[in-house]
């Protein structure tokens, strides 16, 4: 088993706890604000929304993961990225 095998299993072990967790979290967060109108002030109406928005990037974390560069099936195709030096510059 390589390194990159291992790193893989280790990020697996890592997002499938961190994603419920944080799912359930923000889920628990909303419902709260919800549930309980005297929750709903100004700055927890800023709270919800960073709520929903972290819930709806975590939704998002499994399809990332499953699109890892290794994985990648472009990566023939896409050339590397390079940052352009000053001398390529004309003035």
């Amino acid at each position: 088993m390589n390194t990159l095998e291992v790193l893989n299993i280790v990020d697996y072990v890592y997002y499938s706890f961190l994603v419920p967790t944080a799912l359930f979290g923000n889920a628990l967060v909303m419902a709260a604000i919800v549930k309980y109108p005297s929750l709903r002030t100004n700055a927890n109406h800023f709270v919800c929304s960073l709520a929903c928005s972290d819930f709806l990037m975590t939704c998002t974390w499994p399809a990332v993961l499953g699109t890892s560069e290794s994985s990648f099936k472009f990566s023939s195709v896409v050339p590397e990225h390079s940052e352009p030096s000053y001398t390529d510059i004309q003035p």
